[in-house]
């Protein structure tokens, strides 16, 4: 299996109305096309919260890098 992980393009509003990094982790088959997941989770999102959110592919040290600066932050 295969992690692969995704930030959003924009902020989004947590429950406190803050301004927030947006990180997917997807687990997903070994070889998998992660342009395909990418366009599946794209689109999940919208129809979970009716907005269009692009998201780039990133590593899991770039992940990490922005929970410790979001964690750092607030």
């Amino acid at each position: 299996m295969a992690i692969l992980y995704f930030l959003g393009e924009e902020p989004v509003q947590n429950d406190q109305q803050q301004d927030c990094c947006l990180i997917v982790e997807v687990t997903a088959p070994d070889g998998i096309d992660s342009r395909w997941v990418q366009q599946a989770v794209e689109n999940e999102i919208e129809e979970q919260f009716g907005k269009r959110l692009t998201l780039w592919s990133i590593n899991e040290d770039e992940a990490l890098h922005y929970l410790v600066y979001c964690y750092i932050d607030f």
